[in-house]
């Protein structure tokens, strides 16, 4: 089989050729971080979170 068509049927059985990014762990300082983030966005309105 050629590799086109190898790379097709892969494809077609939910497999990717993508190396998934590598995510940063989240401690307790990130996650304090996120969470005051979070809490200060919380009231932002369309437009505000359209300037983003």
């Amino acid at each position: 089989a050629s590799r086109t068509t190898t790379h097709r049927r892969m494809q077609d059985l939910g497999f990717s050729c993508r190396i998934p990014c590598v995510k940063p762990l989240l401690n307790n300082r990130r996650r304090q971080k996120r969470l005051v983030w979070a809490k200060d966005k919380k009231d932002w309105t369309a437009a505000e979170w359209s300037k983003v």
